[in-house]
């Protein structure tokens, strides 16, 4: 071809006799194959090398009158041929294969760019190409899609399951096929399919000089041969691409679903949240790269294709080979391009949202900063012309008002903590309860009690883990502090205080929290509103952290009797009276990753037939001379087949295995939840999960702690009696129960079932898309409490005022109205 021989003129007799002349050169053969003199004809040239003496003569042939050239050697030492220029060192050398073969390739690429725009192409040939690359592949390219989608799946899901990030997973299967393993797959099977093909028939017409036939015909074998196939390749292989990718996607979702028991419905969700319009655009681009890669390699290989037969199958191997490297350094070039760009438009997007402020270089929505709290700014911007703008912003960004920033604690607060698993409690081995990212071990024999799936062994003072674990797939995350409406602080405060709450001193239970509030105060983030938009989670109780004195003896730490501690807000399972404190539901076994999951359960706990009019799980507290416990199991064993008794004894464990706990909770209709070692218990939340109808015996133990979660009126959905009337022996609970009609029971079970899903914490990484989890009401009234703060700020108001008060239990039961004035046990 024209450019092979440009790029290598040096000629080769073949073993049979010809003469060839193709565009001014002239081919002589011979029997002798040796490199030869050649003449062209405006000038006599000298071969590279030194070659045989020897005679030509023209002698007519004998059988049909026609010339013929033997050829006699004779002495090595003369050369009778013409030279027209002297012998030097570089006449001696001619360029190492691989390197006049790696040049023809941009020399091909050129002819092609410039061939095409002078529009030089062989439109019938092309289309003909295009059949070929395009639907005569898609069969291969669409079976290994499915298969490397089904191996992908197989490899990751599981690990995902595992850790409780069933709801991710659409979107890494999303962003992994758009974004490397379709374009490269695709890519893979044509450059082994098709690659192969053009080097092998390019190959075969040059060593059989058809190129050079194409030439003497008038043809210029670029625009024939090459272009369209270059063309063909990069339109065909973006549309593999993309049906490779919905193949992919298909084949990994219906494994998904089928193994790993995760729906279609929550890998479409994610993936569609995940996904990008510029994703696939950015996937159509590289594989259009890479048809123009696979395509000018391979012909460029075929062209200059030598040595008959065995050169044909060394350039097919060799194209297909060196295709396949080009494609990998390709492909990292290409992908740090495509996402730079990608990355560039975010950001002038994100200017554009939050215009940069020149003076103090940082961005930052309006008035989230104290300085700026003016009732009329500069430039004559008045308050209302500032709520606009705040009204305006927040329909560009749905996350205006719900950014939240996670400090970088120092791993001594949170990860170390864990690494000890063995002595988080004194008289438990919590490892196990690490697992799926703190849900604990995967409930595996769920006897017909429990759904199939999402039921795990979760303990309650993983709730700290659990929290972390979610809030790092909040849908709001800023890495700019400036922007967030809170600050998250992921201590693990419960986990962290209860190696040292028996047998260790003051100051080794207090250290950790002096060590945090020392740490936060030198934050920038902590003087924007000194610490009053901080928040952080406790798997305890908070009366833990409320120690009363420095007696040694006296129980828990000083961490929210510190000064820092009480501008910020503590979330925990149980509060005490002082305002900064909110109870949150402790984990329940329940943990669904969709709302199908959920709607299924409830369905099936509002339909359920029960067995026993009132149950109680637990054990007595024979040491505490208040607790009502052995009255209530007292009734509960004399009412023989309408109560049923769960022993959770020391020794037994049947209180642990989720199983047993909802068995007795899912056939009662009503679930005794006096109070325990404290006001609340976790059997309120597992007991409602079984649609049971909880008996309150103080309105400490639900009432004036979840007023987050559960409705105002709580005679809705649970009994309350008052403790008085069973130690003085003035109710008898079968009567007292026995009193509700169906009618009523089945309106409290109604409303007891709506509650499932604020009480549960969904699977980390899923969450739930038309129901409010634990988790999200709970970082939700964390902002409108945080806002109000800035609204009074704003205001000229102390934002002080009522934040951390203590003895407000009355104001945390205002507006708590029901069937029994609450007033009176206060």
């Amino acid at each position: 071809m024209q450019a092979a021989s440009q790029l290598h003129p040096i000629f080769y007799f073949s073993k049979r006799g010809s003469s060839t002349k193709s565009d001014g050169w002239m081919k002589l053969g011979g029997w002798n194959s040796s490199r030869i003199n050649f003449t062209r004809r405006d000038q006599s040239l000298r071969c590279l090398t030194p070659i045989r003496k020897t005679r030509l003569f023209a002698v007519s042939n004998a059988d049909d009158g026609h010339p013929y050239a033997p050829v006699l050697e004779e002495d090595s030492n003369t050369n009778h041929a013409p030279s027209s220029e002297p012998e030097t060192f570089f006449s001696k050398w001619s360029p190492p294969k691989y390197l006049w073969r790696g040049l023809s390739v941009p020399v091909l690429a050129g002819q092609v760019i410039i061939r095409t725009l002078k529009g030089k192409v062989h439109w019938r040939n092309t289309l003909q190409q295009l059949e070929r690359v395009g639907p005569k592949s898609v069969g291969v390219c669409l079976l290994t899609s499915a298969f490397v989608g089904m191996a992908f799946t197989i490899q990751f899901v599981r690990e995902f399951t595992r850790l409780g990030l069933n709801r991710s997973v659409g979107g890494v299967l999303a962003l992994a096929f758009s974004r490397e393993l379709s374009p490269v797959v695709t890519s893979i099977v044509v450059a082994g399919r098709i690659g192969s093909a053009f080097a092998a028939e390019l190959g075969t017409m040059q060593v059989s000089e058809q190129t050079d036939t194409l030439r003497v015909l008038g043809s210029n074998p670029v625009d024939y041969l090459v272009t369209p196939r270059v063309i063909a390749s990069s339109l065909a292989l973006p549309f593999l691409t993309l049906m490779c990718f919905t193949v992919g996607m298909a084949s990994s979702a219906l494994l998904a679903d089928s193994v790993y028991g995760i729906s279609i419905n929550i890998i479409l969700d994610s993936a569609q949240r995940a996904l990008r319009s510029w994703d696939i655009i950015s996937a159509m681009i590289k594989s259009q790269v890479f048809g123009m890669i696979i395509s000018i390699v391979s012909c460029a290989w075929g062209v200059t294709t030598m040595g008959g037969a065995k050169g044909v199958g060394e350039s097919t191997t060799s194209a297909v080979v060196i295709s396949l490297v080009v494609l990998t350094g390709a492909k990292n070039g290409v992908s740090f391009l495509v996402h730079s760009f990608a990355d560039a438009l975010n950001t002038q997007k994100t200017n554009q949202h939050f215009p940069i402020d020149k003076s103090n270089k940082t961005n930052s929505p309006p008035f989230h900063e104290t300085k700026q709290d003016f009732a009329v700014l500069e430039n004559n911007v008045t308050l209302s012309d500032a709520k606009e703008d705040e009204e305006r912003e927040s329909e560009e960004d749905p996350c205006s008002g719900k950014y939240i920033y996670i400090h970088n604690l120092p791993s001594r607060f949170n990860n170390d903590v864990l690494k000890d698993c063995r002595m988080l409690i004194k008289w438990f081995d919590m490892c196990p309860s690490l697992m799926n990212s703190g849900l604990g071990p995967i409930v595996e024999k769920p006897q017909r009690v429990l759904s199939d799936k999402s039921w795990f062994e979760t303990n309650q003072f993983m709730l700290e883990v659990i929290f972390h674990n979610r809030m790092k797939q909040y849908k709001c995350l800023t890495d700019d502090s400036s922007l967030a409406s809170a600050i998250y602080v992921p201590f693990y405060a419960g986990l962290d205080v209860g190696r040292y709450l028996w047998d260790y001193n003051i100051s080794v239970r207090d250290s950790s929290a002096s060590g945090l509030v020392n740490w936060l105060a030198n934050r920038v983030e902590w003087q924007r509103m000194w610490g009053r938009d901080h928040f952080f989670v406790s798997g305890r109780i908070a009366w833990d952290f409320r120690r009363q004195s420095d007696n040694e003896s006296d129980w828990g730490s000083n961490l929210m009797s510190l000064p820092e501690s009480m501008n910020m807000t503590m979330l925990s399972i149980e509060s005490t009276s002082w305002s900064n404190e909110f109870a949150i539901p402790y984990p329940t076994y329940f943990h669904p990753s969709s709302d199908s999951e959920v709607i299924r359960w409830k369905k099936r706990m509002r339909s359920r037939k029960r067995r026993y009019l009132f149950s109680f799980a637990g054990a007595p507290r024979p040491g505490m001379n208040d607790s009502i416990r052995g009255h209530l199991i007292s009734q509960c064993l004399a009412s023989k087949s309408t109560c049923k008794f769960l022993n959770c004894r020391s020794g037994a464990n049947k209180c642990d295995n989720p199983v047993e706990v909802i068995k007795v909770f899912r056939d009662s209709i009503f679930c005794l939840q006096p109070s325990g070692d404290s006001y609340t218990r976790r059997s309120t939340f597992d007991s409602i999960l079984a649609g049971c109808i909880p008996v309150f015996f103080h309105p400490y133990s639900a009432y004036a702690q979840y007023t987050w979660y559960f409705p105002r009126n709580y005679s809705k959905y649970s009994v309350y009696i008052p403790e008085g009337d069973i130690k003085d022996g003035r109710v008898s609970l079968n009567e007292a129960l026995s009193r509700f009609t169906k009618g009523q029971i089945l309106a409290m079970r109604k409303e007891v079932v709506k509650l499932i899903p604020k009480v549960i914490y969904a699977v980390p990484g899923s969450g739930l898309e038309r129901f409010e989890d634990a988790f999200d009401i709970a970082v939700n009234r964390v902002l409108e409490r945080v806002e109000k703060v800035r609204k009074d700020t704003k205001e000229g108001k102390d934002p002080g005022v009522d934040f951390a008060v203590g003895d407000r239990w009355k104001l945390k039961l205002s507006g708590i109205v029901g069937d029994h004035p609450l007033e009176q046990s206060l």
